[in-house]
């Protein structure tokens, strides 16, 4: 059985698996990760086998190659997106636990410290106390994943940036006027006058029709 052979026996099977798959562990995440190994290695086969097609052949059976893309190709594509999506949504859930888990055991290390720092005062003992920090819990990563950074501003704290912007420590870009929200008020009142301390209510009369 050559590759492509083999690409259209195991489609519809792989189809099936990685819809029924569910990661909940670090094995079924591992297992996840060789399916997309595999997946990823079957689409270079069919794609090879399309490229490697002489231009004659190619325009000969073209239709044989569109409903090779279409019915082999296109599903490897669909499968591989799902199990990245898969992935990634355990990777979201797991990590949050295990950052809970580490932030919680660092709280009770704090804890104890504290408690041995106060028994030893009590003691009149004067060598200093320790209690170690809990190990560092591993992140949860993709195997075999392409990463792209997606780097965003989120504004925190509205008023400490306005503060930002009248000390001069921020440009003034860096906020827009919200004029759907202005522009209603203006409606509202219907009259020229100073809105807010900067904004004035104007009316820009236009003719309707005549």
């Amino acid at each position: 059985m050559n590759e492509i052979e083999e690409v259209k026996t195991k489609v519809p099977e792989l189809v099936k698996v990685v819809n029924e798959l569910t990661i909940k562990d670090d094995v079924s995440n591992g297992q996840a990760s060789i399916l997309l190994s595999t997946i990823r290695e079957m689409e270079k086969n069919v794609k090879n086998y399309i490229l490697a097609e002489p231009k004659k052949a190619k325009d000969a059976a073209s239709k044989a190659l569109k409903d090779l893309t279409d019915k082999f190709y296109k599903p490897l594509e669909e499968c591989e997106g799902m199990i990245r999506l898969k992935m990634n949504q355990f990777i979201m859930i797991e990590n949050a636990r295990r950052e809970k888990l580490e932030a919680d055991l660092r709280e009770k290390q704090a804890k104890e410290q504290k408690k041995l720092e106060k028994e030893n005062k009590k003691s009149g003992n004067i060598m200093p106390v320790f209690v170690p920090p809990p190990v560092v819990i591993q992140k949860v990563t993709v195997a075999n994943a392409t990463y792209r950074d997606n780097w965003s501003a989120e504004v925190v704290d509205m008023m400490e940036l306005l503060k930002a912007i009248v000390g001069r420590a921020a440009p003034l870009d860096c906020i827009i006027p919200n004029e759907i929200y202005l522009n209603g008020i203006a409606r509202a009142t219907k009259k020229e006058c100073d809105l807010f301390i900067g904004v004035k209510c104007v009316n820009n009369r236009s003719v309707v029709s005549r």
